[in-house]
């Protein structure tokens, strides 16, 4: 009897044993799967914007960025192959999510590089021609250009409506400076100067007071004393 009760006893306890493991196996693998979702949502945005954008990457970028998605593609096959016998990947898992954000990350950098090349000829140009008077006549138009393009670093596309939209933006304002594209040496380095305020009557050269002198650009100029130099 004693003998009996003491087996039935064991039993429970190995039975009780046995359905805790199986509980905790079972939160182990709900909270495996619930990082590979986070995982694959995460790889799922940062393959699409890869996609967008990899015409616009150099072959540099696109190498690492190949480099980056093989290892990962490693380290989920370890997970797998393990997950046969531990259950709790939440771990490895996490670093396989830090390794998709340093790419997604890599991605968002490149992109940003990219878009600086692309604009700042543009604004560099903008920034000496924006109070002429053909310029400020479309103010309601390039602000917003501007703003948009200069906001375009910042977010790496994820469909291709926005990808159109920063190649619209960006003709529509090559297009608004279209007609002061290629300024002459001589004109840029006076407009710098008159920017610094430091333009004086000796910069008038018989070039730059011809280009003055078009589209009523010269009532944007105004003389006044300095301190003698």
């Amino acid at each position: 009897m004693i003998i009996t009760l003491t087996d039935n006893v064991q039993t429970q306890i190995t039975r009780r044993k046995e359905l805790e493991q199986r509980r905790d196996n079972r939160k182990d693998i709900a909270d495996s799967y619930q990082k590979l979702t986070e995982i694959s949502k995460l790889l799922k945005e940062t393959a699409t914007s890869f996609h967008l954008i990899q015409s616009r990457l150099t072959n540099d970028q696109i190498a690492e960025v190949m480099k980056q998605l093989q290892n990962i593609q490693n380290r989920l096959k370890e997970s797998r192959e393990k997950f046969l016998t531990e259950y709790r990947q939440v771990q490895k898992l996490g670093t396989v999510e830090k390794l998709v954000q340093d790419l997604q990350g890599f991605l968002g950098r490149s992109w940003a590089s990219y878009v600086l090349a692309q604009t700042q000829p543009h604004f560099d140009l903008l920034n000496l021609v924006e109070k002429l008077p053909e310029v400020t006549v479309q103010g309601n138009t390039i602000d917003p250009l501007r703003h948009r393009l200069q906001s375009a670093s910042s977010q790496l596309p994820q469909k291709e409506s926005r990808l159109a939209q920063f190649d619209a933006d960006l003709q529509e304002l090559q297009n608004s400076l279209a007609n002061l594209s290629g300024l002459s040496v001589e004109v840029t380095e006076f407009l710098r100067r008159v920017q610094k305020s430091a333009a004086s009557i000796a910069d008038l050269t018989d070039e730059v007071l011809v280009w003055c002198r078009e589209n009523e650009r010269a009532g944007t100029f105004k003389i006044s004393f300095g301190q003698a130099r």
